[in-house]
């Protein structure tokens, strides 16, 4: 979906196992516009949890998917 919206384009890399993925110019700008509404939704929650809560939730699902 992400390459059929013209935000990322994909090419082969050096060898058949690889593929590069890029940003495009599209992909840039709504990054842009997405970068300070991740920050604040980040921000309002650690303001409801805390900030002691807020860590332990990241050191739980970083656990989480090192398991997976």
């Amino acid at each position: 979906p992400l390459e059929k919206q013209g935000l990322i384009e994909i090419t082969p890399g050096e060898d058949r196992r690889t593929r590069l993925v890029a940003l495009t110019a599209k992909g840039q700008e709504n990054l842009t516009q997405a970068i300070p509404l991740w920050e604040q939704a980040q921000t309002e929650v650690i303001e409801k949890l805390g900030v002691g809560p807020w860590h332990n939730l990241l050191e739980r699902l970083t656990e989480t998917v090192s398991i997976a």
